[in-house]
């Protein structure tokens, strides 16, 4: 009985969990300001997930979509977050309008819509624009660009 108890209460957590990602990936999607105040909230849920844990308690499709989003945020946030220069607000803000658009849409075609495989090439675009804002940070810096810096 006990167990079956603990299985309901994960299943709940579950649903909860997908709740949340459900409204964190609509105001990604939006891509304006709102979505780095998004960004935030999924870097924070993100952070608080025991991974191995979980994975012995829901589908494993889910734990793998969380992973990689994950693992993804943190190297967004270590490179780009408080502790570091920044990026440059006036062309950095547009990649990063794009990144959290196209990871909001990753989020909701990974987990809530039809799961195909155009999930996989909007996280590659994801990554493909993490790259492109590190690159224009490197080179901003290069060429000492008198642009304001801002962290995420």
């Amino acid at each position: 009985m006990e167990k079956d108890s603990k299985t309901t209460d994960f299943k709940e957590q579950e649903k909860e969990l997908l709740r949340t990602l459900d409204e964190i990936s609509t105001k990604l999607i939006k891509g304006d300001a709102g979505s780095f105040e998004a960004l935030r909230q999924l870097e924070q849920i993100l952070s608080k997930l025991e991974m191995i844990e979980l994975a012995e308690k829901i589908n494993s499709r889910l734990v793998s979509i969380l992973w990689i989003l994950k693992d993804f945020v943190q190297k967004l946030y270590q490179n780009l977050g408080e502790d570091t220069r920044g990026f440059p607000k006036t062309e950095g803000t547009k990649i990063l309008q794009d990144i959290t658009r196209h990871l909001g849409i990753f989020i909701q075609t990974s987990l809530f819509r039809n799961r195909s495989k155009d999930s996989i090439g909007t996280f590659e675009y994801v990554i493909k624009s993490y790259y492109d804002l590190l690159h224009l940070t490197e080179e901003s810096s290069k060429k000492e660009i008198s642009d304001e810096y801002v962290t995420l």
